[in-house]
């Protein structure tokens, strides 16, 4: 099979579908494609959000760390996603981290490059719209199953407590 390039991955990327030749070039251009490891991080929270990244192969994951060190990961991105611009958009430091779940392929377009791409084409702003609120529905969803499992826990404990006291 022939290997394949940088743009091939591009136009297999969501937020891009629908892009003419001229502006997947364009796009193409302002991005480098880089080899990632499992465990490999790419950001951590604190971090500046300069950069947006796009998934060709692998997978990353989004996670962020609770009060006393526990992991909650997030999302689990499969190629095509894109991840790192809620930062990016805000001009604000990260505040959750990015990691290889395992060995993967990505592009990285900076803050500058990705807001001029935005500026030319006002429909990528619309698509990033959607995404950033797809993105805040699923956290939402990861919230609410995360605070019920803390419900069910204290209630378990509760009930236990009151077993032992009898």
């Amino acid at each position: 099979m022939a290997q394949r390039t940088k743009l091939w991955y591009l136009k297999n990327v969501n937020l891009f579908h629908g892009m003419s030749d001229e502006q997947m070039r364009m796009v193409e251009e302002r991005t480098v494609m880089r080899e990632i490891r499992r465990k490999e991080v790419l950001y951590l929270p604190g971090d500046a959000g300069d950069r947006i990244y796009l998934l060709k192969r692998g997978v990353v994951k989004i996670s962020t760390l609770t009060d006393d060190g526990k992991e909650i990961i997030l999302a689990l991105l499969r190629p095509g996603e894109v991840f790192g611009e809620e930062s990016v958009l805000e001009d604000a430091p990260r505040d959750h981290m990015a990691e290889a779940y395992e060995d993967a392929l990505i592009c990285v377009i900076t803050r500058q490059d990705f807001m001029g791409i935005l500026r030319a084409h006002p429909e990528m702003a619309f698509k990033v719209t959607k995404l950033v609120g797809f993105r805040l529905r699923t956290l939402r969803n990861v919230l609410c199953s995360y605070s019920a499992r803390v419900e069910t826990r204290n209630g378990e404990y509760q009930e236990a407590k009151q077993d032992r006291e009898l």
